[in-house]
């Protein structure tokens, strides 16, 4: 009997995808309210959910792409206060920060799109990995710009 989930079923599929069990199998996805009978206009409905949904992701992954181009074509510079010159700095730069100081120059990024393995605490010049989906990754060039204490005062 076809039938289409209607939550993720261990050992058997996702919401949403339509399968093949035996009949009293079916039954007991039924009751306990897991899947239910797909019959035509059923089929029709997921065919059409399932091609909204990759309507989408293609949008989100042509959206990814033009956001990756605007990062590979900038250097985020962030200023960061130091004791002094070589020494780690008082605060750190954290995906949050990075988050912020894009948004600043009009570039929407989600803290999950962000690999930084440990924020980042020392002067100098970085490159952050941006990943959108696992074939749309750029790099971020991050410079972090010293202010020495006596200057913050």
């Amino acid at each position: 009997m076809k039938i289409i989930l209607l939550k993720d079923v261990s050992g058997l599929g996702n919401k949403g995808e339509v399968k093949e069990v035996k009949n009293g199998y079916a039954l007991y996805l039924f009751r306990n309210k897991l899947a239910e009978r797909a019959d035509e206009k059923i089929l029709q409905k997921v065919k059409l959910e399932n091609e909204k949904k990759i309507e989408t992701d293609n949008r989100k992954k042509e959206e990814a792409k033009k956001i990756i181009q605007k990062l590979e074509k900038i250097i985020l510079e962030i200023p960061l206060k130091f004791a002094r010159k070589g020494a780690e700095a008082y605060e750190s730069i954290k995906k949050e920060k990075i988050v912020e100081e894009l948004k600043k120059q009009g570039i929407e990024l989600s803290l999950k799109n962000i690999v930084l393995e440990k924020p980042l605490k020392e002067e100098g010049f970085y490159e952050v990995p941006i990943v959108f989906f696992e074939d749309i990754k750029g790099t971020l060039k991050i410079r972090i710009i010293p202010i020495s204490d006596e200057e913050s005062h």
